[in-house]
């Protein structure tokens, strides 16, 4: 023995000699620590383990099967699924009221979300083995019963389980009465309820999904729960109309179809694909924001808008007619509107053509309609000159006579003997002997006692009277 010790020593290195442990004394390496067995509670009553889960839970019996019905995925809404092992026998009996093991006694059952608890009623003799995701066993429990109907076995686990075992441990014939599957609320395990159990997680098999949750938008799934469309990132209750919506701007939730629009700050709040400088729609943009609308509050106004006298490039009165640079003296003189459709009457107050003037003078001789000097006819541009008597036209507008220049009120095609003399015309007073017939009576003004012979007074004329 001691020469074994010694070639021993001879042989292994100092390292290994430093992790040989002395049987007797345990001296030496340290052994890594052994970790506890899962930690679990057995409960062999239906109260007691009520009581200690406290939560809620699914009675599930199997009479509802009818006898001979073999068990398999009739839960799968209360989330389990049962298998076998070993092709034993998994069908509901009438005579036991619940499912019989038959065979080798063993049956899987496999729970859709992980759970901590397990109740079983039964007959015979039970052992519960629960196993985590990775199908490493969680818990093995005592031997429950071994004889007898009604018995309970149950376990609560401090890890959670997603599968058991359910074996019969006295003569491979297990009846299984009722089981007691705890309820769970938050299949998916992201932290909240599902709705079926008063959560808000609206959908618990997805963890990714639960109240608050980042949102993938446009992606159809309603991550955050949040329970509005999933095409409308803004939330002004318009989906984008790149999905299908009207809403052309799914960024600001100030922006939408029908949204209050105000002018002139460059964005188109209420979607409707026009320019924000033209307030007005006709068009034209407003000429305070580079544009050629001279009123952007009126759709009929702006540059080459259909005018009073047909010239639509904003260049003139909207009350010249004629274009002789006068505006009329009246709204009813300028005959051409009436054969011109479609374009407004003139005289309203409207500088339509964007001319910037007035709107009473047509012809732009700086007169209007409503001044004491007016273009008394706006419909020939030859009005407002100068008068040229005798040819019928009234050019100044003055008002007279054409045919009385001296303004005697007498006409030259009248009484008036001498129209260039206001102090001559029928009737006046007349001086007599003064060479001047005033009162254009025809006779001489040499013989004031009108009995056809002039005045012998040689300054008078040398007559013989």
């Amino acid at each position: 023995m001691r020469h074994i010790l010694a070639l021993l020593a001879v042989s292994l290195p100092a390292t290994a000699l430093a992790d040989v442990t002395d049987p007797v004394t345990n001296a030496g390496a340290s052994l890594p620590p052994v970790p506890a067995p899962p930690a679990a509670t057995e409960y062999t009553t239906e109260s007691s383990w009520v009581t200690a889960f406290g939560g809620s839970y699914t009675e599930i019996g199997f009479a509802e099967l009818g006898s001979g019905v073999t068990v398999t995925t009739q839960y799968e809404d209360d989330g389990l699924e049962f298998t076998d092992g070993n092709d034993a026998t998994l069908a509901y009996s009438s005579v036991a009221d619940g499912m019989l093991l038959n065979g080798n006694g063993r049956i899987y059952i496999e729970f859709a979300s992980p759970i901590d608890a397990l109740l079983v009623e039964f007959a015979g003799g039970l052992v519960i083995t629960a196993y985590d995701a990775s199908d490493t066993v969680v818990y093995t429990s005592s031997n429950f019963g071994g004889g007898g109907l009604g018995l309970f076995g149950g376990i609560i686990s401090d890890t959670p389980f997603v599968k058991v075992e359910l074996k019969d441990y006295v003569d491979d014939r297990v009846f299984i009465d009722n089981l007691f599957v705890p309820q769970v609320t938050d299949a998916d395990g992201d932290g909240y309820d599902g709705e079926a159990f008063g959560g808000d997680d609206c959908d618990d098999d997805d963890d990714t999904i639960y109240p608050g949750a980042a949102e993938t938008w446009y992606d159809g799934v309603d991550s955050d729960c949040g329970e509005d469309s999933d095409y409308d990132a803004d939330g002004d209750g318009q989906d984008s109309d790149s999905y299908g919506g009207a809403d052309c701007d799914d960024t600001d939730d100030t922006i939408y179809d029908g949204a209050p629009d105000t002018w002139y700050d460059g964005v188109d709040s209420d979607c409707a694909e026009n320019s924000d400088y033209d307030a007005d729609g006709d068009g034209h943009d407003s000429d305070a924001y580079s544009g050629d609308d001279c009123d952007d509050t009126n759709d009929a106004i702006y540059d080459g808008a259909p005018d009073y006298d047909g010239d639509s490039d904003c260049a003139d009165s909207d009350y010249d007619a004629d274009g002789d640079g006068h505006d009329s003296d009246a709204s009813t003189t300028d005959a051409t509107t009436a054969s011109t459709p479609g374009r407004h009457t003139g005289y309203d107050g409207v500088d339509g053509d964007c001319a910037e003037n007035s709107d009473y003078d047509a012809d732009g001789d700086g007169r209007t309609a409503t001044t004491a000097t007016t273009d008394c006819d706006d419909a020939d541009d030859l009005r407002r000159r100068a008068d040229g008597w005798y040819d019928s036209v009234d050019a100044d507008c003055a008002g007279d006579s054409d045919y009385d220049a001296d303004g005697d009120c007498q006409t030259r095609h009248g009484a008036d003997c001498d129209d260039t003399d206001d102090s001559i015309y029928d009737g006046a007073a007349d001086a007599w002997y003064d060479g001047v017939d005033a009162d254009c009576a025809g006779d001489s003004d040499y013989d004031a006692d009108g009995d056809g012979q002039d005045s012998d007074d040689s300054d008078d004329g040398g007559g013989a009277d």
